[in-house]
């Protein structure tokens, strides 16, 4: 399991960056008005991660979505 609470408030880039560097992958994307929502998943640890973003910077972070696939 890898925490990423610490994306929070972060730029999307640096997030998104981060996300990456510890194995996960878009598998999904989608607008909600004007937050863009991201599911994550993490291949090694079947870890499904959401972001939602707005205005350039991480609004929220749920680390048990259950929507990657």
């Amino acid at each position: 399991h890898i925490d990423c609470s610490d994306l929070d408030h972060m730029v999307v880039s640096s997030a998104y960056g981060k996300m990456r560097s510890r194995g996960f992958k878009e598998t999904r994307n989608y607008k909600n008005g004007d937050h863009i929502i991201i599911a994550w998943y993490n291949n090694s640890t079947k870890q499904c991660v959401k972001t939602t973003e707005k205005n350039g910077k991480i609004l929220s972070v749920n680390m048990n979505s259950d929507q990657c696939r």
